[in-house]
């Protein structure tokens, strides 16, 4: 299959997954006093992996973690000296591989979900360390890189490189935006670069943020929404070359999470707030933690929840709606769970 089938494909699988993305859910089945410990740690991250399983990256490892049942499922030990913490992550949904690379290497370590390592591949660039940074479908990995690039590598045999694309600073976050084009975010000037997948070429710019742009994230089919360090936020439409920038005085700089088709989240320090996909219905809910590091939406079976990660507080996990709930509400006055980084229970 040629890349660009493969990104199509992608692209489709990804809008349809939103699309069927449910909210209404019960959380009262959760036991609480089966929930694990996560140890304090200087930095780390998370991505969700399938059904209610998330990997958490706390050195000297990385965790697979159920957050319905509050267990590790396993956990992967990681080589690097233990002060290097950073760790860009994505997970290849269909071949079920967790691929890594720690900032400090040039080189990309695979997994499998019994945390065995596959396999090993040297790189010429280091990914840098946005959210999202890479991206894993058929044999290609999407991925944005401090050489001032986005680069697409099959990785086959051995690595070899599709196409890079050239960026005037350091690319902190590339994604999937349609089947037509590809979305990209520079470091501190930040700009918003969407690029034609057929010719390779870019064929809109936003300069509206004026600082990093911390993350992205696909919204619909066409729009895209990106946040800043300097607390604005930008929705976009790559049909249309279209953009509105939001002054963001709520939530300063947002960290971004799809919660369903219809639904988003972003937060920072102890607030999160939730809105419909142009922004607007918003709630504002406080959160037990002193500065969000990640935030991501995972849909469990037996419901849908915010996962938060917080160097100093720890893991805290929200539920987003009230039990049987009948209508598209939100409520975040319970937190379901918060566990310290302290008291490391892992092994």
């Amino acid at each position: 299959m040629s890349w660009r089938d493969a990104y199509r494909k992608q692209a489709q699988l990804s809008l349809h997954k939103r699309k069927t993305s449910s909210i209404d859910f019960t959380v009262d089945a959760i036991d609480l006093e089966r929930c694990s410990k996560i140890p304090k740690i200087s930095s780390h991250a998370i991505i969700p992996l399938y059904d209610s399983v998330v990997a958490v990256n706390v050195m000297p490892a990385i965790h697979i973690f159920d957050i319905e049942t509050c267990k590790v499922l396993k956990t992967i030990p990681r080589a690097e000296p233990s002060s290097v913490a950073e760790v860009s992550m994505c997970f290849h949904e269909a071949k079920k591989l967790l691929i890594t690379q720690p900032w400090s290497t040039k080189e990309l370590i695979v997994y499998d979900l019994d945390g065995q390592e596959v396999r090993r591949i040297q790189t010429t660039k280091v990914i840098c360390g946005g959210r999202p940074s890479f991206h894993a479908f058929d044999e290609y990995i999407l991925a944005a890189c401090n050489t001032k690039e986005v680069v697409l590598w099959n990785i086959t045999d051995t690595l070899t490189q599709v196409f890079a694309l050239s960026h005037p600073e350091e690319v902190s976050s590339v994604i999937i935006l349609n089947e037509k084009h590809i979305a990209s975010a520079t470091r501190t000037i930040g700009s918003v670069h969407i690029w034609d997948i057929e010719t390779l070429t870019g064929v809109q710019l936003v300069n509206q943020h004026g600082d990093w742009v911390r993350q992205m994230i696909t919204l619909d089919k066409n729009r895209f929404i990106s946040g800043a360090w300097n607390s604005t936020i930008i929705i976009g439409d790559a049909t249309n070359h279209t953009s509105c920038k939001l002054e963001n005085d709520v939530v300063p700089y947002a960290l971004l999470t799809l919660v369903n088709s219809q639904y988003m989240a972003y937060g920072d320090r102890n607030k999160v707030a939730i809105a419909n996909n142009h922004l607007r219905e918003l709630n504002v809910f406080t959160v037990p933690t002193e500065e969000i590091e990640a935030l991501v939406c995972v849909e469990g079976k037996r419901g849908l929840y915010l996962v938060i990660s917080d160097e100093e507080v720890g893991l805290v996990i929200v539920p987003l709606s009230s039990p049987n709930s009948t209508k598209e509400t939100f409520s975040m006055k319970q937190v379901l769970w918060k566990a310290p980084f302290t008291d490391i229970n892992f092994y």
